[in-house]
């Protein structure tokens, strides 16, 4: 591909960047699974000696991977309605926060299931049980639908800085609104359960995506079962 197409393509496509850094999350996250023993056990060895922020990192990670994607097509909405220059940092300020909301989450849930690490594989089928009942919420549905309304941002200065920040803490809200049940099983699960993070990651990205959501409760809910069933039989590593 040459200059001219790649610059085009960043024209066109100003959320790319922010697709690498989800999918170097996903790298990050695959390393102690997918890579050999030494890997392994340098990443045990860490979160031995420093199980706080390791747990901090992994969560930031898993948020990264896994909602990031579900916020792609919000983020190319607000670069492209911004002006050229800021396109890049229209992007950065608005995940930033999103994130922050995110990291928050994690702040508050991981501590809660740290105490229940003696039971956490008795734990996650009913958490993914009660994530399958949220499916066929209208509330859940509510927060999905209200994730596509965007208010335009200002055209630059501190004030269009302040309302990219403004707007990836609400988006973030009502993420978390529609999909905390998701967030809470991979809190339980922990940044290693890959597979299940691919399929919860998936699931989220295809209800964002979808053009009537709610259409997608009974088959999310009835995946979400049946993972349920599956973790019950074989916890996750």
């Amino acid at each position: 591909m040459t200059a001219v197409a790649l610059r085009r393509a960043g024209a066109q496509h100003p959320e790319a960047g922010a697709a690498v850094v989800a999918a170097a999350a996903w790298l990050l996250l695959l390393l102690p699974v997918a890579g050999g023993e030494t890997i392994r056990a340098a990443h045990a060895a860490v979160h031995q000696a420093a199980a706080v922020p390791a747990d901090a990192l992994g969560w930031l990670a898993m948020a990264t991977a896994m909602m990031v994607p579900t916020a792609l097509p919000v983020s190319r909405r607000l670069a492209l309605t911004s002006l050229w220059w800021r396109r890049r940092r229209t992007i950065a300020l608005f995940l930033a926060s999103y994130l922050g909301v995110w990291a928050l989450f994690g702040a508050a849930v991981l501590p809660l299931v740290a105490l229940l690490d003696a039971d956490a594989a008795a734990l996650l089928p009913a958490v993914l049980a009660a994530a399958a009942a949220w499916e066929l919420t209208r509330v859940k549905w509510r927060g999905v639908r209200a994730c596509r309304l965007l208010d335009p941002l200002p055209p630059s200065g501190r004030a269009a800085d302040r309302a990219c920040c403004r707007t990836g803490v609400r988006y973030a809200v009502r993420c978390v609104v529609a999909c905390w049940p998701l967030m809470l099983a991979m809190a339980v699960a922990g940044h290693t359960a890959v597979g299940l993070m691919l399929l919860l990651s998936a699931l989220a990205v295809a209800e964002k995506r979808a053009p009537e959501p709610s259409r997608l409760a009974p088959y999310g809910a009835g995946v979400l079962v049946l993972a349920a069933c599956a973790a019950a039989i074989v916890p996750p590593a």
